[in-house]
């Protein structure tokens, strides 16, 4: 009776229990979509055995089972070469690992790859990224047990590269020299150390939003960064970066939110900070600052959370932060310095 059928979308209902075996005669099928329902069991092989015409496939739990034990497991066999080659693939909270299985790295075709909280602890196939690069457009693993190291030695391009979200996972040596004009790179929670490469408002000069958070980087900051115009969000918490914060912050920014805390930075905060008309949010805390609160943070007219605590920092609190304009600020956290005098009334 559905043997013609094109495209099956069943997502975002209620649905629970296995997955029928059925689903795999459907030969004409184009889209299946078994996303945000409660499904446990096995997927075999037998789900997809005359699936040939298949290009998109996603699945995983409704958002209240997100952060639930996996109850939906992929029992297919290592070396498991599957009919069909996709164009995008989502799987989240599902079990796939532990292997990066070769029906993983035969889809070749793929320009959307969404494989989170999957259970992988295995190594990204160098061969199979760069069988991807041209036509890649989003690529998120985050959430899993990827390891190694990513290509660093040779220059990747991604030219249709948007959102790279390789997050929580075990990813070491140095940050991966890709170029592409992604507006997301989230590298958080990873093993991955050495600097950022000084020319990274080259490699990437669409970029919006940077996470680098918890990883073990070291070196200075780029001054390069500070030119990227498009960026809005910088995040380099509980890294190694060491040295001068760079001064050389344009009025053309757009940042909003910069948080380098948990680093070995020293010396002034910037007061070229101050033309930045969009900050709204600076955490500089738990570094060696040793300066006086620059004046010229007070014409950040949007700025509402400031966390400069732990720090090194001297002299009197500015009048700017204290009476009135206190009520401007959601959090505001000055602890731990050798600030004078009184507070502002």
């Amino acid at each position: 009776m559905l043997k013609s059928l094109q495209y099956l979308y069943l997502s975002d209902n209620q649905m629970n229990g296995s997955i029928p075996r059925s689903l795999g005669q459907l030969s004409e099928l184009i889209r299946l979509d078994l996303f945000w329902n409660s499904w446990e069991g096995n997927i075999t092989e037998a789900h997809f055995i005359n699936l040939t015409n298949l290009k998109r496939f996603s699945i995983g739990p409704d958002l209240d089972d997100i952060e639930k034990p996996m109850s939906l497991v992929f029992n297919v066999s290592y070396d498991w070469v599957p009919p069909f080659k996709l164009l995008q693939i989502v799987i989240t909270n599902c079990n796939v690992g532990p292997s990066f299985g070769v029906w993983l790295q035969s889809q070749t075709e793929l320009a959307d790859v969404f494989l989170c909280r999957t259970g992988i602890s295995d190594s990204i196939p160098e061969q199979w990224l760069l069988k991807l690069s041209s036509q890649l457009e989003h690529l998120d693993l985050s959430y899993n047990q990827f390891r190694g190291r990513l290509s660093s030695n040779k220059l990747m391009r991604f030219p249709n590269l948007r959102i790279i979200s390789l997050d929580h996972n075990q990813f070491e040596g140095p940050l991966p020299l890709w170029s592409t004009n992604a507006t997301i790179l989230d590298l958080e929670s990873n093993l991955f150390s050495g600097p950022i490469p000084s020319n990274f408002d080259k490699l990437m000069p669409e970029l919006k939003e940077l996470y680098l958070s918890e990883n073990h980087l070291n070196g200075t900051f780029p001054p390069s960064i500070c030119n990227m115009q498009d960026l809005t969000i910088i995040s380099l918490r509980s890294n190694h970066f060491f040295g001068e914060f760079p001064d050389t912050w344009s009025s053309e920014s757009h940042i909003r939110i910069v948080d380098v805390a948990y680093n070995n930075l020293f010396g002034n905060i910037p007061t070229s900070m101050g033309v930045l008309n969009s900050l709204e949010i600076l955490k500089l805390n738990n570094n060696n600052f040793g300066s006086k609160i620059p004046d010229s943070l007070h014409n950040c007219s949007v700025l509402k959370s400031i966390d400069l605590g732990d720090n090194k920092l001297f002299g009197s609190i500015p009048p700017w932060i204290g009476g009135s304009n206190v009520s401007m600020f959601y959090m505001l956290r000055l602890r731990l310095n050798f600030f004078t005098g009184h507070f502002p009334k």
